[in-house]
């Protein structure tokens, strides 16, 4: 740098939160068909998902995946998956017809 120059520098943001993902896959089909998803009770996207769905950028923890009411189907008991760094949590919740 030169005496009453401007000095210039650049700099990237890394995560040091340890990350996975989770996917739920919800059976029979029939269930799927009346709208069954499923949604994790916290975390960083609580929002409804189809079967098969994937939410990436999760913090390493455990957390509760719980099953939306569908007319004429019991729904899965609450579940709990664990996150771990760089891999997905999967459960399966399976409808039945009471």
């Amino acid at each position: 740098m030169t005496a009453g120059g401007t000095a210039t520098t650049t700099g990237t943001y890394v995560s040091i939160i340890e990350q996975g993902s989770v996917s739920v896959t919800i059976e029979p089909q029939e269930a799927i068909d009346a709208g069954a998803q499923w949604r994790m009770t916290v975390g960083p996207d609580t929002g409804w998902h189809d079967s098969g769905d994937v939410i990436s950028s999760v913090p390493v923890s455990t957390y509760t995946i719980r099953y939306r009411a569908v007319y004429g189907w019991e729904r899965p008991a609450n579940q709990s998956v664990e996150v771990t760094s760089g891999g997905t949590a999967t459960t399966t919740g399976t409808y039945i017809i009471p």
